[in-house]
């Protein structure tokens, strides 16, 4: 299947008016890898692919399943396993409710049983869609897509390539995503050949690759209804002293059919960046630019925040 980078703007104007609950998927699979045991992570259990429960989800012929002997003492446990797969193998779940779901990949390499994970070389695909392309890590990494599925069943497989004859994973999100999360009409590429709209969002696979919280702190997945990480503006800042930051104190109130916290947190809203006109040496004409490739911009008078 021919891949295609997509990249596209999105502007939501949020009206706050209304209060949201706590989000809870329909779809939700959370598996610890390569681990005899379940453990927690922010709250959420995920399930020993090697239990009873979690073996349903594991179609291999060969697989092997490791343990870091020497875990570092910060690390969550759920980085502690991983499994090998030296043959092509899948994972497959029973999708209840179709529609836009995200599917989320954690690599953790180490040193364990003659295996060093990160000379790991291989592919990964979602229903035939290539994520991950001759992928390998030296660093723990976290892989989140965006994926319409329209069948009864998701399938992630898992394809070693090269020389080095095999691959690992050491933990699989896959969870229904809120309502509207993804939507298919309004987002637009603006650009100096012009304006360009995007159609039919939700029909494409999206990968995320920043999440910023503009003018504000750190966010971590403890604090978030679908369990991600906010990071600073301030590295993709282009001119620093350009932007000073503002917050209020004020918690947003959402509308309904409007934003909503599983967008993003009450936090993202309650910050921004705004134009720094108190310092006299940028002179009269200037901007705030950042540099990076961005998904999604959400703003109101005061709140903003880039996905």
């Amino acid at each position: 299947m021919e891949t295609k980078t997509l990249h596209f703007l999105s502007l939501i104007i949020i009206s706050l008016i209304s209060s949201s609950t706590s989000y809870s998927p329909t779809d939700n699979y959370l598996l610890n890898c390569g681990s005899a045991t379940n453990t927690s992570l922010y709250n959420r259990v995920f399930v020993s692919d090697a239990s009873r429960a979690g073996s349903f989800f594991l179609s291999a012929d060969r697989s092997i399943s490791l343990a870091d002997q020497n875990p570092s003492p910060n690390s969550p446990a759920l980085y502690h396993t991983a499994r090998v797969f030296t043959t092509p193998s899948s994972y497959k779940f029973n999708i209840k409710k179709n529609g836009t779901h995200l599917v989320r990949f954690h690599f953790s390499p180490f040193a364990a049983r003659g295996f060093n994970l990160s000379t790991a070389k291989f592919s990964v695909l979602v229903n035939g869609n290539v994520m991950l392309n001759d992928f390998s890590t030296q660093v723990v990494v976290l892989k989140e897509y965006i994926i319409k599925a329209n069948d009864k069943m998701l399938e992630i497989l898992l394809r070693p390539v090269g020389e080095s004859g095999f691959g690992f994973i050491s933990a699989i999100e896959v969870f229904s995503a809120p309502k509207d999360f993804i939507v298919d009409y309004g987002a637009k590429l603006v650009s100096a050949d012009g304006i360009e709209e995007y159609q039919n969002l939700s029909l494409h696979v999206l990968e995320t690759i920043h999440r910023i919280n503009v003018g504000g702190s750190k966010l971590t997945a403890f604090n978030d209804t679908l369990w991600r990480t906010w990071i600073p503006d301030d590295d993709f800042l282009v001119l620093k002293t350009a932007a000073k930051r503002v917050a209020t104190t004020h918690t947003p109130n959402y509308q309904s059919g409007g934003a909503s916290p599983e967008i993003a947190p009450d936090n993202v809203y309650m910050t921004a960046q705004q134009m720094n006109k108190d310092n006299a040496t940028l002179g009269a004409r200037f901007n705030i630019t950042w540099i990076f490739q961005w998904v999604r911009v959400m703003f109101d008078t005061w709140f903003a925040c880039i996905l």
